[in-house]
């Protein structure tokens, strides 16, 4: 799974900074890049995976490997929020108020599950994707082997 893990942390830091050139070079902001970046390097991680170990993820591990790249993501998160200039201001602020306040625990509380579940299908997508493309490729290295004639 270190594998998996090292792939997905290079993954999303190569997504996320094509992204922002693409963001610079176009001059608008795509939806947010954040979950965009998240998603892409889970599926592609799975594509790896897939290719690389052609194995089926549709036990445990899966769900495993989820929460490892979730833990990746709210890492990676905290991180980015710690470099944001005025984080701390602008987070005390929102905590000031008791409706906002709690509008931001609800959903500190939801999005992670959300994430969660789509970290799973976007990394078991990225693993069938990988098994397909192994499964090719096997099948034209077979065809390129000599045949044996009797």
């Amino acid at each position: 799974m270190g594998r998996i893990i090292v792939d997905f942390v290079a993954i999303s830091i190569a997504v996320g900074l094509a992204l922002a050139l693409l963001e610079l070079a176009i001059g608008q902001a795509l939806a947010p890049s954040g979950s965009i970046t998240t998603f892409i390097a889970a599926l592609i991680c799975g594509q790896l995976y897939g290719a690389r170990d052609g194995a089926d993820v549709s036990g445990a591990f899966a769900w495993k490997v989820a929460a490892a790249l979730l833990a990746v993501v709210l890492a990676l998160s905290a991180i980015v929020l710690a470099l944001t200039p005025d984080f701390t201001a602008r987070f005390s602020e929102v905590f000031s108020d008791p409706e906002l306040s709690g509008v931001l625990i609800a959903a500190a509380l939801i999005l992670p599950l959300i994430v969660f579940l789509a970290l799973r299908a976007a990394f078991g997508l990225g693993v069938s994707n990988g098994m397909k493309l192994r499964q090719s490729r096997e099948e034209a290295e077979r065809k390129k082997m000599p045949r044996d004639f009797e």
